[in-house]
């Protein structure tokens, strides 16, 4: 029932959204990648592309080291890379929306995606209606396939280990082409769907891997309550203002004040996600110190990040997003986000919206 109300919301607000002239919306904002280095290459990032829209399209949440691709899986993969102009069309025509190739020829397509010891092996009897499978012939249609929506990934972590590559990637539906960068996509036009982990094995020489890399595993975890920033509310005080997600629960709010001091509290309706959020003057020279040396101190786990430039630090553990804001007009803003570790990447994602769009007397991180 979920998925279905999750299904048939996003086809109503898609549809609107192709009545609402999407390019004059404001543009969706996403994780903060300047620190990615120069191993996001535009092959990797198209590999996870595809990789995420494959699972989109075809449902699939899972693929185990070792373990053979399920057949969603090769054929979401195969649909789509043959659809966008990723894996190669020999049939004569490459623009009658329809590819006529052996069998062989497409396990041998696969193989260059996949890191399965055994091998790829195509399902006699394709899931995937516009597959059509005879003898050793298969024809793919994919007229339409993307027609109303395209799905993908973008990266925002990766890191590697010898030429191993673990990969983490939200994953998203959007109405313009899956060639697009999400991020200049309207924000009425894009759902963040969830956060997948992509383990991948960097090919060298004369390899067949089609874009330089095998995908060995994939996991992902829970869907997002809320993707569609569109629907997300503004939360305004007396000096500063933010947004948050309103599907996260019913967020209830309560304020106390102390002298020179404001403190509010957001909870969700089953108390799983709490933030506080806490108003104050500045009492040092260095206002963001709290993060590098408090907090460090209390959770030496956490991973920090120091923006003075930009006025605002951040860290993150397990369970746990705080954020402290410190402009040039003497106060002091610190966000303290808790939720289930579970959610981990979602709430996280939550907190750099906080961050981005975060504004006070007249000033703004986004």
């Amino acid at each position: 029932m979920k998925q279905l109300t999750r299904f048939f919301r996003r086809t109503i607000c898609l549809t609107l959204a192709l009545f609402l002239a999407c390019s004059c919306a404001q543009a969706a904002p996403g994780r903060d990648v300047r620190d990615l280095d120069l191993r996001v290459n535009q092959s990797l990032k198209a590999f996870v592309n595809l990789m995420g829209g494959a699972c989109l399209l075809r449902d699939v949440r899972e693929l185990k080291e070792n373990e053979t691709p399920s057949d969603p899986l090769l054929e979401g993969a195969l649909l789509l890379g043959l659809s966008r102009g990723l894996l190669p069309r020999t049939d004569g025509d490459a623009n009658d929306m329809e590819e006529t190739l052996t069998v062989s020829a497409a396990e041998q397509l696969l193989s260059g995606l996949f890191a399965c010891p055994g091998g790829v092996i195509f399902p006699q009897m394709p899931g995937c209606p516009c597959m059509k499978r005879s003898g050793d012939e298969l024809t793919v249609n994919f007229d339409g396939v993307e027609a109303s929506t395209s799905g993908g990934a973008r990266i925002f972590s990766v890191q590697k280990e010898g030429s191993v590559l673990t990969v983490l990637a939200d994953v998203y539906t959007s109405l313009a082409s899956w060639q697009t960068d999400p991020l200049v996509v309207s924000e009425d036009c894009l759902t963040w769907e969830y956060t997948a982990c992509f383990v991948l094995r960097q090919e060298t020489g004369n390899s067949d891997a089609l874009f330089g890399y095998r995908l060995i595993s994939l996991e992902s975890y829970p869907e997002w309550a809320q993707g569609c920033l569109d629907a997300w509310r503004s939360v305004r005080k007396d000096s500063f203002s933010f947004i948050l997600p309103p599907d996260m629960g019913h967020w209830s709010e309560s304020g106390t004040w102390e002298e020179g001091n404001k403190e509010y509290r957001f909870e969700t309706d089953d108390g799983a996600a709490v933030l506080t959020v806490r108003e104050e003057p500045a009492s040092s020279q260095d206002p963001l110190n709290w993060i590098r040396s408090d907090y460090l101190a209390a959770h030496p786990d956490a991973q920090v990040k120091l923006e003075p430039l930009l006025h605002y630090a951040s860290a993150e553990r397990l369970g746990e997003y705080a954020l402290v804001v410190a402009p040039a007009n003497g106060t002091v803003y610190t966000f303290l986000l808790s939720f289930p570790t579970e959610r981990q990447y979602e709430y996280s994602f939550v907190g750099e919206m906080i961050r981005n769009s975060f504004w006070c007397q007249g000033d703004s991180l986004g």
